[in-house]
């Protein structure tokens, strides 16, 4: 499970960068999607630090919702960006679509 987090976590900062160099039309989405990330980050850091607290499921519920408000938002901007970002050559066309990673 943490091996997941970091995955997702490497694959959303690579997003941030891709995005942010090929698109910057669409600075204000990638804010709030790093806003987002960093409360999600944030309550996480509350529940290592405590993890005895009363309120331990409610605050793993809304990072859980960060992360993934964060993960629909890039890849909604992924969606609509796409052809621009292979013609910049900011992401190379998949020679098929099995190359693609499940949910992108």
């Amino acid at each position: 499970m943490q091996g997941f987090k970091i995955s997702r976590l490497f694959f959303i900062i690579s997003m941030v960068f891709v995005f942010s160099a090929g698109c910057v039309s669409h600075i204000k989405e990638l804010r709030e999607a790093q806003k987002e990330f960093n409360q999600a980050a944030s309550l996480e850091n509350q529940i290592r630090m405590n993890p005895f607290r009363s309120d331990t499921l409610i605050i793993k519920g809304q990072a859980d919702a960060s992360y993934l408000l964060t993960l629909k938002t890039l890849n909604n901007l992924l969606e609509t960006e796409r052809m621009h970002l292979y013609r910049t050559g900011s992401l190379e066309l998949p020679i098929h679509s099995r190359h693609l990673p499940s949910g992108v």
